[in-house]
């Protein structure tokens, strides 16, 4: 059965609890070739609002579910490697915490800080922490900006992944709360290994703000967004070039399921990066 389950899904396969792992196989085996094993293997790895690791892990919007999980578990698009004996993981915009599981996994030997300023997500995170046992991880239920103090965070409660400081980003449903943000320069005037950025629209700012201290990150891995009609990317890329850093560019998994069909009469929609970057002297 091995020798025929894709890779992807069997790299998923080392993650998920020992009691669901047979079904999950049945599940990927009965599906054809060409058909799309999610409508089957969803129900066989959740029970509720458990998502069915190694340990339970609770999360929110089930509709993204199968795209948090190809990315992250399937593809290990976190994964940094490095000669650091502790590494020290910054997860800015770290949602229920799909990704600081995976970095708990992946740097067994590490130290993750993770950062949410979505109310409900943080206290999400938070239960999943403390059900795990997760003594290498901490959580600040902040936003990661180019300042300290008070902000309006914008809330979705339809697409809470969308929330975001910028009150143009989240979808019409969003409401205004108070949240804590803490400056960038704070968090990296240290040495840091992976520095992991999903910021809703913000990355830009937030790097420029940066400057010269994103040299202390070995690694930076970031999500670019569209904002007033213009994604982030070039900007992002201009700022890690001056910084240092070797780069490459992917779609993210999201964008890659749109419609492709005669590609540049699209390309003035939204779009989503991920952008991988290394310092050169690694």
């Amino acid at each position: 059965m091995f020798a025929t389950m894709p890779a992807p899904f069997l790299r998923l396969r080392q993650f998920l609890h020992p009691g669901v792992v047979a079904a999950y196989d049945a599940a990927l085996a009965a599906t054809p070739p060409d058909g799309d094993p999610w409508p089957a293997i969803l129900p066989v790895i959740t029970t509720g609002q458990d998502l069915m690791l190694s340990r339970r892990w609770r999360f929110s919007d089930r509709r993204m579910l199968p795209v948090l999980i190809e990315e992250i578990l399937c593809h290990h698009e976190y994964y940094a490697p490095t000669d650091a004996e502790e590494p020290l993981i910054l997860d800015c915009g770290a949602n229920f915490g799909l990704a600081t599981y995976y970095f708990t996994r992946t740097f067994s030997t590490g130290q993750i800080e993770a950062f949410e300023p979505n109310p409900t997500l943080a206290e999400l995170l938070s239960q999943n922490i403390v059900r795990n046992g997760f003594t290498n991880v901490s959580l600040r239920p902040v936003a990661i900006s180019d300042r300290d103090g008070q902000v309006p965070f914008y809330v979705s409660s339809h697409e809470d992944a969308a929330s975001s400081l910028l009150a143009s980003r989240p979808p019409d449903d969003a409401e205004p709360v108070l949240v804590e943000a803490v400056d960038i320069r704070g968090l990296i005037n240290r040495p840091v290994t992976l520095l992991k950025m999903d910021i809703e629209g913000v990355e830009a700012q937030v790097l420029r703000h940066a400057g010269g201290l994103l040299r202390n990150c070995e690694s930076i891995i970031c999500e670019t967004h569209a904002v007033d009609g213009r994604n982030t990317l070039l900007d992002v890329l201009n700022i890690l070039d001056a910084q240092g850093f070797d780069w490459a560019v992917a779609r993210s998994l999201w964008d890659e399921r749109q419609e492709r069909f005669r590609f540049l009469r699209t390309v003035h929609k939204a779009r989503s990066y991920c952008v991988f970057a290394r310092r050169k002297d690694n």
